[in-house]
C-alpha cells in the first residue's frame, strides 16, 4: 500500500542497501492485501505475486528473514497460499468476517456489540 513501506521499484535498492549496513538487521519482510476479502481476487493475486518477487530479491541477497507475512483475515479464508509464517487477523479477531465475500465457514462469535438509544 505504499503508506509505510517501499514501493516495489524501489524494493531491491533498499534491500541491497540495507543488507550492507551492519547495524541494520532485517528481521521481517511485510505487505498488506488491498482486496483480498472481495470476490475478484485478480488485484489480490498480483500483489501477492510482487510479494514474492520481494521475497526472491530478498533471498538472492541471502538475507533469511524471521518474519513473513501479507495475510489479513480476507486473505487468511480467501488465499491460503498467502499464508507464510505469520497472519495479522484484524475483523476475524474480534468475531466478525471482513465481508460477506469470504468464506464464512469457521465457527465465530463477535466478542462484542454496539447499542445506543434513538435520540431523534
Amino acid at each position: 500500500m505504499t503508506r509505510l513501506g517501499i514501493p516495489l521499484e524501489q524494493a531491491e535498492e533498499f534491500l541491497q542497501q540495507a543488507h550492507q549496513i551492519d547495524t541494520i538487521e532485517i528481521e521481517g519482510l511485510y505487505s498488506h492485501f488491498a482486496t483480498a476479502d472481495e470476490g475478484d481476487l485478480s488485484y489480490a493475486n498480483d500483489q501477492l505475486n510482487k510479494f514474492n518477487d520481494v521475497l526472491k530479491i530478498a533471498e538472492k541477497l541471502g538475507m533469511n528473514p524471521t518474519f513473513i507475512h501479507c495475510s489479513n483475515s480476507g486473505a487468511m479464508l480467501n488465499l491460503p497460499e498467502s499464508r507464510f509464517n505469520m497472519i495479522r487477523v484484524g475483523m476475524l479477531l474480534y468475531g466478525a468476517f471482513p465481508s460477506d465475500e469470504v468464506p464464512q465457514d469457521l465457527p465465530i462469535k463477535p466478542v462484542m456489540t454496539f447499542t445506543a438509544p434513538v435520540v431523534e
